[in-house]
């Protein structure tokens, strides 16, 4: 499995288990789970920017 799709899946999974056991409404938690969502996307697209420049 390549490691686009783990890290869509691991990012998926964290943004889940973060938002289900949330005492808020059901749209509190699908906005808390795209949030974690996409803030995890972020870190590693500019995670991997970084490690390009740095390593060329």
């Amino acid at each position: 499995m390549p490691h686009l799709a783990w890290t869509l899946l691991l990012a998926t999974l964290i943004a889940l288990a973060t938002a289900l056991p949330g005492d808020g409404s059901l749209h509190q938690r699908v906005c808390r789970a795209a949030y974690t969502f996409l803030s995890s996307m972020t870190a590693v697209i500019a995670g991997g920017w970084l490690m390009y420049f740095i390593h060329g």
